[in-house]
């Protein structure tokens, strides 16, 4: 072995420079101290300064043949660690202008204030700072503020507060430890005698936790600084194992990236790096296209066979898992448990997501048999499995491969966890924060979600017993509404036994704990339960099995028996993996007592529903028997509008559909029904967001400017959102207007403006004076509208992109009743049918929207159907 220790820098850089990475890390070891505190000095921040340490020795490994007097190295890389820490220090202050890094760092208390802290307050451009501290719990939040804000003294405040002068140094420490980790300072281990390898294989692991982030804001500077530190290593497998890993982040989270050149890179680095998880990506990249019996030749006879000569086990595991859900859509169930339980062989439980995947699988498979034979026509599953991984202490959502099948039946919820750190409601896919107490709160990192934890008011009383000392796990999405609580899901959790109850207000849902087995079951039975149980307050232990329930708020809106059944198939102090199986089926019976109006359009709409997206699967429910008794059913003339249009879509749907009508000329490329509420006040004509109750869309996208145009049916939606009304009485001639919205989370600009009147010709007739109303969103759409009066909207354009050249999409009316005062009215009866005209490769078109007024009020339903002509798709 060679004695490094013994030579001096000018032949430790000599060596280096042949491919020692041993004498680099006498290197790095001789002089780490010293280029820490050089960063330190300008930082001012141990942790800042130690990530421009870091920085400064990977760049001065890679331009290490750019020093030309070996003997200077230390005071080169010293100088290097000064602008890697300058540079840290200009985009903090950038993106964080009220906090220096010393601030949030420091963690001695004086008696008097900091006087950058009360600098910090005197600045008119504090907005940042104060949402921080609003985040705090409500002690921290208090306590800083009367430090830093109000200039108190540490003593002052423990006198005003009436507690100790330690218990005020606590929190001021911990406001400020939290406001550091809020700003994205992360605590890490800095390992001075790591090999270049490994600190860049950290910084892989640190980008793979974008992943983590709602927000991917500053990812691709990230990247780029990453992917330039492993293009800039030796070749070698690990090198192209991590370059696998990296190009696979960027063609996901960079618009651009997803292209033909990039996959090759990948597949090519993931095969000479033999990087199991990223060769998941590649075969599914091949298999993108191919469906039926084709996938699953593929799969069968190239993929499988080449992932086991190479040697390719989590892919195996992965690849026999959908060939087995390809077989079931197929219908050979028998080949399809076959291949699922070749999945636990290939397997460990600890090894890959995929083996709890399985076992899900063959549950909920054998549970719809089961219900089916005993006569259930209805039944719908869901089958996934759910990785959880602990980051810095704290449990993330990590993945949740698997599917649904058979009949939707209900407005299907999400399993709990999900529902506590998923994409619509996650706060950043957190879980939990086991340092996190009531009163306190987290933030996304997009702003749109909050997590607050609270402590619950009393008892949880669920199916499976009464909870004591629970804690409400609150997700809310942000933003001005009157009911907070539709927006929102509540988790009731017992620590060591995990979610017992879940309300998950945007669906109206209930879920609730019926049974709870396993060590931890055990233990809480025995009483042993401890303060800080094993697996956290989640109760991730291997063995553990929860059951669930769902119930219905509105109990008529309860169409379906609905289960959860979660069993921890893994757990360690870092990972836990979760099989997590879904049964829903039909609960009532046609005819029978509990049968009503609401219970048929329900089970209609739902049913239905199952056509959605087109694919093999997926065919159009005969859900005539529920709308025959609806129809029955109906009492009141809304109920008989409502049945009658539904039964038109449906017929629409059937019609077009080749299993249902093999002689159909024109092939159903979408059908959607929806029902929405028109308000009439002195600002104009509003319409509400629909109800999504009974929204059904049924859809098999087509190709081309035709297929593009067609579907440009959102010509109400598109003006009351981009313009705010329907209509508005002050959109005359030269009326302009910049109107900012918000857009499913996102705030879009749209331009509004008004031309001169002009001469539309429709099939319905020619209008003379009609307003042209123009919307511009910003960075977006082009929509134009053209307004006749006593009649509305006469003519829509829509600007559509086909093959990077914009085109126009026209829709004019061709059929009307009811007119109106002024540019437009709705009122009960009127009727309006718009319609492409001369739609390439034989599409068609159709948009029927009738008024329906009575004492509750103006109801809009809406009728739309695409077609191709079959001739034309079979060219």
């Amino acid at each position: 072995m060679k004695n490094y220790q013994g030579m001096n820098d000018e032949t430790l850089v000599r060596i280096s420079l042949l491919g020692e990475d041993k004498a680099y890390e006498e290197l790095v070891k001789r002089h780490g101290k010293a280029v820490l505190g050089t960063a330190q000095k300008i930082t001012h921040n141990r942790y800042s300064a130690e990530d421009a340490s870091q920085d400064a020795f990977v760049s001065a490994w890679m331009k290490l043949g750019m020093l030309r007097d070996h003997s200077k190295f230390r005071s080169w890389v010293c100088m290097i660690a000064k602008n890697c820490a300058r540079s840290i220090v200009t985009d903090y202050c950038c993106k964080v202008p009220s906090v220096s890094l010393h601030l949030v760092e420091n963690m001695e208390l004086s008696d008097n204030p900091d006087p950058e802290w009360l600098a910090l307050t005197e600045t008119e451009d504090r907005s940042e700072l104060n949402a921080m501290v609003d985040a705090l719990s409500e002690k921290l939040r208090e306590t800083l503020r009367l430090h830093y804000f109000e200039g108190l003294s540490v003593a002052e405040i423990a006198e005003k507060l009436s507690v100790p002068v330690g218990t005020v140094k606590w929190r001021l420490s911990e406001g400020r430890n939290q406001l550091r980790k809020g700003y994205g300072i992360m605590d890490k281990t800095y390992q001075e005698n790591e090999s270049i390898e490994k600190r860049v294989m950290r910084q892989i692991e640190a980008l793979k936790l974008w992943a983590l982030r709602r927000d991917k804001s500053g990812f691709e500077e990230a990247f780029q600084k990453v992917l330039a530190a492993v293009e800039e290593l030796q070749e070698s497998k690990e090198k192209q194992y991590m370059l696998a890993d990296v190009l696979c982040r960027g063609m996901w989270w960079i618009p651009g990236r997803d292209n033909e050149e990039t996959k090759e890179r990948v597949r090519q680095a993931a095969l000479a790096g033999h990087n199991d998880d990223i060769m998941q990506e590649v075969v599914a990249a091949e298999q993108e296209n191919v469906y039926g019996e084709d996938l699953i030749r593929l799969i069968r006879d190239e993929q499988i066979p080449k992932m086991e000569s190479l040697g390719f086990t989590k892919t195996l595991g992965y690849l026999w898992f959908w060939l087995g859900y390809d077989y079931r859509k197929n219908g050979q169930t028998d080949l399809a448990y076959e291949a699922f339980e070749k999945v636990t062989e290939i397997l460990n439980p600890s090894e890959e997501v995929y083996y709890a995947n399985a076992l899900a699988a063959i549950e909920c498979e054998k549970k719809m048999q089961e219900l089916r034979a005993a006569g259930n026509r209805h039944v719908g599953i869901g089958a996934c499995g759910e990785e959880y991984r602990k980051v810095n202490g704290k449990w993330y959502f990590w993945a949740e491969p698997g599917y649904n099948a058979g009949d939707v039946i209900n407005d299907q919820i999400t399993p709990p966890f999900i529902n506590l750190a998923g994409c619509f409601m996650g706060c950043d896919s957190l879980i939990d924060d086991p340092g996190m107490r009531p009163g306190e709160r987290k933030i996304s990192s997009d702003d749109r979600v909050t997590l607050d934890l609270l402590k619950a008011s009393g008892p949880v009383v669920t199916p499976a017993g009464t909870f004591e000392d629970c804690l409400i796990f609150r997700n809310r999405i942000n933003g001005d509404t009157k009911d907070w609580e539709y927006e929102s899901v509540e988790t009731a959790v017992k620590p060591g036994v995990g979610i017992v109850a879940q309300t998950f207000y945007p669906c109206g849902a209930v879920l609730e704990l019926t049974s709870f087995e396993g060590p931890s079951a055990d233990a809480m039975r025995a009483g042993t339960l401890t303060e800080n149980p094993e697996g956290g307050r989640f109760a991730f232990v291997t063995g553990n099995r929860w059951e669930y329930r769902v119930r219905r708020m509105n109990a008529e809106e309860a169409i379906a028996d609905e289960e959860y059944r979660l069993e921890v198939i893994y757990a360690d102090e870092k990972q836990a993996d979760l099989s997590v199986g879904y049964v829903m089926s039909l609960n009532f019976t046609v005819g029978k007592p509990e049968t009503t109006w609401l219970r048929n359009m329900l089970a209609a709409v739902n049913l239905s529903s199952a056509a959605e997206q087109g694919s093999e699967e997926f065919r159009p429910v005969d859900v005539s028997v529920y709308l025959d008794t609806a129809e029955k059913l109906a009492k009141t003339r809304r109920e008989k509008v409502h049945t009658a249009i539904f039964r038109e879509v449906m017929k629409n749907i059937y019609a077009t559909d080749p299993v249902y009508t093999p002689e159909c000329r024109e092939i159903g490329r979408l059908n959607r029904f929806d029902m929405y509420a028109v308000t009439h006040s002195a600002d104009g004509w509003q319409m509400d967001m629909g109800d999504e109750r009974f929204a059904v869309q049924w859809l098999k996208w087509g190709e081309g400017f035709g297929g593009l145009a067609v579907v440009c049916h959102w010509i109400y939606d598109t003006l009351n959102n981009h313009a705010g009304f329907l209509w508005n009485d002050a959109w005359v001639p030269g009326f302009s207007e910049k109107r900012k919205y918000d857009w499913f989370g996102s705030e879009l600009t749209s331009n509004v403006r008004v031309t001169d009147e002009e001469i539309v010709v429709t099939p319905a007739g020619t209008f003379e004076r009609c307003r042209h109303l123009i919307t511009d969103v910003v960075g977006g759409s082009h929509f134009e509208y053209w307004f006749a009066e006593g009649v509305g909207i006469v003519k829509f354009l829509r600007t559509v992109t086909e093959r990077g050249e914009p085109r126009d999409a026209e829709w004019f009316l061709t059929k009307y009743e009811g007119t109106c005062e002024g540019y437009f009215s709705l009122a009960d009866g009127f009727f309006r049918r718009y319609e492409p005209m001369e739609l390439e490769d034989g599409y068609r078109g159709m948009l029927e929207l009738t008024c329906e007024e009575d004492e509750k009020g103006i109801v809009l339903f809406k009728n739309f159907t695409a077609t191709q002509d079959r001739d034309a798709i079979a060219k």
